[in-house]
């Protein structure tokens, strides 16, 4: 009897903690795919605990396992956040939480969902609504996280990527919940779909097919020679001015090793690489200029600029700067960058929000540009992003309509150390180059430094002892030029509000069904 009592304790003690560990495993498998993680596979599985755990619970259940689900996996995989300098780890806290509601939301209809469709309509309404949750994400304003999109793990595979030249990133996020859903659906079930089976293959098979088809069909029409600096300035030591001229040393160096070893016809500086504004009084920028003479080529730098605005100047503002100096040392060009960094280059509605004074206190001294100037080298035109401005897809999307043969980005990601953050804005970058048909090439103060065909194939990355990030070095690569331009540049995210229409359809139907239901109730 007593033997029969702790069987029963124990069943009782399972049942009630097995869903809360599915969901965690969950969570961890994700992270275990992010860019820079050690087995981007697992993407395809990683979401199945979690969706039998959600799948026919009642609403408030599902958004509590929903909520633990999302709040852990960016816990655990945006975990770099802290490294930032002024962030508490209540700050860190809050992130999580707030994200982790998009996942809650996510889950409390996939409950719904698994009781009022067949099979068939949820391996389509499931990843239609992650798209249409990894949507609202990434365009959520100044808490925007657009890198986390689960499709992103599948950056290294070029042949699955191409789908992204129609749909945008949110393509790959469909496929990969689309078989997570199917697997989920056949553990459960415990027995064969063959429709759900059919079209799921039949999806994943023909974006291969049509992969393998694009990649054999690629042939650019040009090419430049473009070399990277990535000089690995120490962050605490970056913006110190008694070592202004050193790091400037560094980058000259670098790039006289780079001629050395090959004969670029551009050669990319990172972010804030000259320090000061490019005025005559200005030694370094004086400096760069004679440097571009003496090695008769093109130079793009990260500087500042001061702003014309009177009132700006006085309030001690400046725009954060992408300058080209010819081959003969003048500057034939220059960006500001668009999309700063809240709480870092700027404060939002600073004057009318209450925000605190630690989220204040020395920061939001820049202003946006309001030009997305294209650069021309040697017949080849091309756009600079910025730091973040690369995950932005629309962004990139409108440098290639404004006639970008290419484009270019530079940044400083030393401000999250040693974790896997680089590699997930690397990751971004293989998908804008797919997306607008167009190469990319990124010069990073710590890295990852590198270059991206038009398909998305990393061509070379500076590297040293197996690490890319936290070194100093330079690469060169022919940066394949291509004049084709995709569905994606000419339409945007119509994949993506496809799908939103698609969600918010159903539910609009759902609702007015069950009230004409309850209507009809009420007159009988």
């Amino acid at each position: 009897m007593a033997e029969g009592h702790n069987n029963q304790l124990l069943f009782t003690i399972v049942a009630l903690t097995a869903p809360f560990f599915l969901v965690i495993a969950s969570a961890l498998l994700w992270t275990l795919t992010i860019p820079g993680g050690s087995a981007p596979w697992l993407a395809w599985v990683a979401l199945v605990p979690a969706l039998i755990v959600l799948r026919n619970r009642a609403p408030g259940s599902a958004f509590l396992y929903g909520y633990l689900w999302g709040a852990s996996y960016f816990l655990i995989g945006f975990s770099w956040i802290i490294e930032v300098g002024g962030v508490r780890w209540y700050d860190y806290l809050a992130m999580g939480l707030y994200l982790g509601l998009y996942l809650a939301l996510f889950a409390m209809f996939c409950g719904y969902l698994a009781r009022s469709v067949i099979p068939l309509q949820r391996l389509v309404f499931l990843p239609a609504l992650w798209v249409a949750m990894e949507f609202a994400w990434s365009h959520a304003g100044v808490l925007a996280l657009p890198i986390a999109g689960i499709g992103y793990s599948q950056y290294q595979h070029p042949v699955l990527l191409q789908i992204v030249s129609l749909t945008g990133a949110y393509g790959v996020s469909f496929l990969v919940v689309m078989v997570n859903v199917l697997l989920a659906e056949l553990i459960v079930q415990r027995r064969m779909l063959w429709s759900p089976v059919l079209l799921t293959g039949g999806l994943l098979g023909s974006t291969l097919l049509f992969g393998m088809w694009t990649l054999n069909q690629s042939v650019p029409a040009g090419s430049l020679n473009v070399s990277v600096i990535q000089a690995n300035i120490p962050q605490g030591l970056k913006w110190q001015p008694e070592y202004y001229a050193d790091h400037l040393e560094e980058h000259v160096d670098l790039t006289r090793e780079a001629l050395a070893n090959g004969e670029p016809d551009l050669v990319i500086w990172p972010e804030s690489a000259v320090p000061g504004y490019p005025t005559d009084l200005n030694a370094p920028f004086r400096e760069v200029e004679t440097l571009a003479r003496e090695l008769e080529r093109y130079l793009l730098v990260g500087g500042s600029r001061l702003p014309k605005s009177a009132e700006d100047r006085r309030q001690g503002l400046s725009l954060n700067m992408a300058y080209l100096i010819s081959p003969d040392g003048k500057v034939t060009g220059q960006y500001a960058k668009h999309r700063l960094v809240p709480f870092s280059e700027y404060v939002p509605k600073r004057d009318s929000l209450p925000w605190p004074e630690r989220f204040t206190r020395n920061r939001g001294s820049f202003i946006p540009g309001q030009e997305l100037s294209i650069f021309e080298v040697d017949g080849q035109r091309f756009g600079t992003t910025i730091c973040w401005e690369t995950v932005f897809a629309n962004l990139v999307r409108k440098f290639a309509l404004n006639g970008a043969d290419f484009m270019v980005n530079i940044g400083n990601e030393a401000w999250f150390g040693d974790t896997v953050a680089p590699h997930q804005f690397f990751a971004a970058n293989v998908f804008r180059a797919v997306e607008n048909r167009m190469s990319m090439a990124r010069s990073l103060n710590s890295g990852v430094s590198g270059f991206i065909d038009p398909y998305g194939r990393i061509l070379a990355t500076v590297r040293e002892r197996g690490r890319e990030t936290f070194i100093s070095g330079h690469a060169t690569a022919a940066l394949p030029v291509t004049p084709e331009r995709t569905f994606y540049t000419r339409y945007g995210d119509v994949f993506a509000y496809s799908v939103l229409l698609l969600v918010l359809g159903y539910f609009s139907y759902g609702i007015l069904n069950r009230r004409r239901k309850t209507g009809l109730r009420a007159e009988t």
